[in-house]
């Protein structure tokens, strides 16, 4: 279970903000696990589907479905690309809309503009 000194404290903040940041890292959390579970057990009802209809090597899935398990029991530790990954591919697996990239939360986002240079006048006029 996820308690409240898995989170990292910020000096910078003051208590108001930090409990808010916490509680929002928390909701995050809890979705997370939610949704992993969510993957892992649809990952063995399918192994039990694919079973009945005759296939074999159920027992993969099932070790993706408990590494599922671990991963959302864990989800404090991990490294937050790796995180987000591994969110993004069990929304995947349950058809869920996938967050874009340009959104993620693990990279800033870049200030720098790329700018074009301006034409000159000249080239700008249309030829006759």
């Amino acid at each position: 279970m996820l308690e409240e000194s898995d989170f990292p404290s910020d000096g910078r903040l003051d208590r108001g903000d930090r409990m808010n940041q916490n509680e929002r890292r928390w909701a995050a959390l809890q979705a997370d696990r939610e949704l992993f579970q969510r993957a892992a057990a649809w990952l063995r009802s399918d192994a039990i589907r694919s079973g009945y209809a005759g296939m074999s090597h159920q027992h993969v899935t099932f070790a993706f479905a408990l590494l599922l398990d671990e991963l959302g029991r864990h989800l404090p530790d991990l490294d937050e690309a790796v995180r987000w990954q591994a969110v993004q591919a069990c929304r995947q697996l349950l058809g869920e809309q996938l967050e874009s990239p340009a959104k993620r939360r693990t990279r800033q986002a870049s200030t720098r503009r790329t700018v074009r240079p301006a034409l000159p006048r000249a080239a700008m006029t249309p030829r006759s």
